[in-house]
């Protein structure tokens, strides 16, 4: 009864439309129906698997719920085509990854960075579950340059908060290997990015400061960026700096508002914690945006 109570749950959550009361629900009945395994094999939409500890709460409410950041995971769905190339900065467990490969299919190419080992071990493990070889993983923390770094980080477990450069006595730390993105496209073995979601715990701005060829280039890619301010904060950097840099270069950016991407003027009102970047003076992302329904505003 209770694997049959569990499942029903999951459906629901997972696949009725309407938003309301899931929540209330899920923190009701989520704990009781747990299974007895600390560890689950869970299948995710659209179409892939990944080991998940039910211990953590995020990986728990993705067991659940089936998806992670239920409305960026739909706008990734609606903007990525098949062949289409997506690069995963601040991969950690591969939940984005495995969602790009998805919808880039076999003839598409995805790119995963992660530095930090709990990470990269969960990363390649989950990887190694799909039968996806348009899949490459680099174990390095995307930065400004090439060289080495350090990742501070509270528990040597995979939840997505080891932070590049910020000395910490009260941390431990493990040293990485860091690269440019303008570097990692010079090399050339990779085609460049149609679409990159980064997500590096408050060192967004040295990952784009890397990035300004690739950003100003006749091809820029999209991206989604998480922009928080306490995390940029540390790193000495903030929302408003990093908009101007973007706004230099013919980027606008798309906010969440309920369940709809609209363009923001000023990212220092956005609610939202992700933010999309797309410049309107390309054809391609003009065309991407409209297809998901975006309107494309102006810079």
């Amino acid at each position: 009864m209770k694997s049959l109570a569990r499942d029903l749950l999951r459906g629901y959550l997972a696949r009725c439309p309407i938003s309301e009361g899931k929540g209330l629900l899920y923190r009701a009945l989520a704990e009781a129906l747990l299974p007895g395994e600390r560890e689950v094999i869970a299948s995710l939409a659209p179409g892939f698997r990944m080991v998940l500890d039910l211990t953590e709460t995020t990986q728990r409410e993705m067991f659940y719920f089936g998806t992670y950041e239920r409305k960026e995971s739909v706008l990734i769905r609606r903007i990525l085509r098949p062949g289409d190339v997506f690069w995963d900065i601040g991969a950690n467990l591969g939940y984005y990854t495995l969602l790009g490969a998805a919808c880039v299919g076999p003839t598409g190419r995805v790119v995963a960075f992660e530095p930090f080992p709990a990470a990269w071990a969960r990363l390649q493990r989950n990887v190694g579950l799909n039968t996806f070889p348009q899949v490459r993983l680099v174990n390095a923390a995307v930065s400004s340059a090439a060289g080495t770094g350090n990742l501070y980080f509270h528990r040597n477990v995979p939840d997505g908060i080891a932070s590049l450069d910020i000395p910490n006595s009260h941390l431990s730390s493990v040293a990485c290997r860091t690269l440019s993105l303008d570097g990692f496209v010079a090399d050339g073995t990779e085609r460049p990015p149609t679409v990159m979601k980064i997500d590096v715990e408050g060192s967004e701005k040295t990952v784009l400061d890397g990035a300004l060829g690739l950003l100003s280039g006749p091809t820029p890619p999209m991206f989604l960026l998480e922009m928080e301010d306490d995390q940029f904060a540390r790193h000495g950097t903030s929302k408003l700096e990093i908009q101007a840099m973007l706004f230099r270069l013919r980027f606008a950016a798309y906010q969440l508002v309920g369940r709809r991407w609209v363009f923001c003027r000023d990212v220092g009102t956005a609610r939202s914690r992700n933010v999309f970047w797309a410049s309107p003076a390309s054809e391609l992302h003009r065309a991407r945006l409209q297809a998901a329904g975006i309107s494309r505003g102006h810079v």
